[in-house]
């Protein structure tokens, strides 16, 4: 059997900073067949030089700037792979990632993706945190990779007929039908996902326009087709930086989008016809809903309000609700000290630790 062709797509805006170290994270690779798509997406930086020196090994693709999703659709349709995975332009790949995450594939056929664990760090301190999607992902935080997947197994790469050789280390692998899960809150990391060509077409292209919850909808989608697995070993380096910290318009038009997303999922036949599916959205929802009053609370409390009315449907939101309305009624003098108290624990959590979640 040939070794699999895997086709790692790389959208890039404005980062020739980093883009050099992950394009020789991926040609590094112990995996013998990558073949790696640059999406530059109408940077207005130095990118096309930087990544110039490596034509040879890397297709490079320039386009006018459309956000995340439409650069990694446009390197999906230039993918020539039996796989594709997703890496961002400033993260750095484990020099074993591909390997593992294609042997399973291979080994695995239900399984239509395969993420994984990873670590963390910054240019500053380098490494702080060797297996961070616990810390990333409240979903992890809360049950456990136990607690989201059905089963687990150890895995060395036997038996897959490309590999001539097991593994040097043995990597636990949690798998299964994660549908309904993953719907309350996503738990693979985008930038460690490799999935089958044959799963990409099928799950068509991911939404344009979404800013902030396209890799998540996207997912899901990836889920309602087949199994998920998810590698507990950091197989990606995680690049922290004060860009990602989040703000009050970005939080906003995040949950406004999820719950657009949910709104979508509740008139889903498949999701209706799963009642353990369906129940995870009509939660989330009421989740999503909370998250927006909560945001809204000081500036626009009539909005607050009504996303509350919305949240109150939801028996698992409805308790939360006090407390929402008491942050709408508090003076706002006394609400902007404890929204800066927060702001500065957030970033002392930062700036220590890691992303606050």
């Amino acid at each position: 059997m040939q070794v699999p062709l895997v086709s790692v797509v790389i959208p890039s805006y404005n980062s020739a900073r980093y883009v050099r170290r992950t394009v020789e994270s991926v040609l590094a690779q112990s995996y013998p067949r990558v073949e790696v798509i640059v999406i530059d997406d109408g940077s207005t930086d130095d990118t096309r030089n930087v990544v110039e020196p490596f034509k040879d090994r890397v297709l490079y693709h320039y386009q006018p700037n459309g956000g995340l999703a439409a650069a990694r659709n446009a390197g999906a349709a230039l993918a020539q792979g039996n796989f594709v995975a997703w890496l961002d332009a400033d993260d750095l790949c484990a020099k074993d990632r591909f390997l593992v995450e294609a042997a399973y594939l291979t080994a695995n056929p239900e399984v239509v993706a395969i993420g994984s664990n990873f670590s963390a760090f910054d240019d500053e301190i380098g490494t702080f945190d060797v297996a961070h999607a616990a810390r990333y992902y409240f979903q992890i935080r809360k049950t456990g990779l136990a607690g989201l997947f059905p089963s687990v197994a150890d895995f060395d790469g036997r038996g897959v007929p490309w590999l001539s050789t097991p593994f040097d280390k043995i990597v636990r692998v949690y798998s299964g039908r994660v549908w309904h899960k993953i719907i309350v809150g996503n738990f693979m990391h985008p930038p460690t996902l490799m999935m089958r060509k044959e799963a990409r077409e099928r799950n068509g292209w991911q939404r344009l326009g979404c800013k902030n919850g396209s890799d998540w909808e996207y997912i899901i989608g990836l889920a309602k087709l087949g199994p998920l697995a998810f590698v507990d070993e950091a197989l990606l380096e995680y690049r922290r930086h004060s860009a990602q910290m989040s703000s009050t318009i970005g939080e906003l038009n995040s949950a406004q989008e999820n719950i657009e997303l949910m709104q979508r999922l509740l008139d889903d036949p498949a999701a209706i016809a799963d009642e353990n599916v369906h129940r995870s959205v009509r939660e989330k929802l009421g989740d999503l809903h909370l998250s927006a009053a909560r945001i809204l609370a000081e500036s626009e409390p009539r909005r607050a309000i009504d996303h509350l009315r919305v949240a109150w449907k939801s028996p698992a939101a409805r308790r939360h609700i006090p407390r929402h309305l008491a942050r709408i009624a508090m003076p706002q003098v006394g609400y902007r000290l404890i929204r800066l108290l927060r702001r500065r624990l957030l970033r002392r959590q930062f700036d220590g630790l890691g992303r606050p979640l």
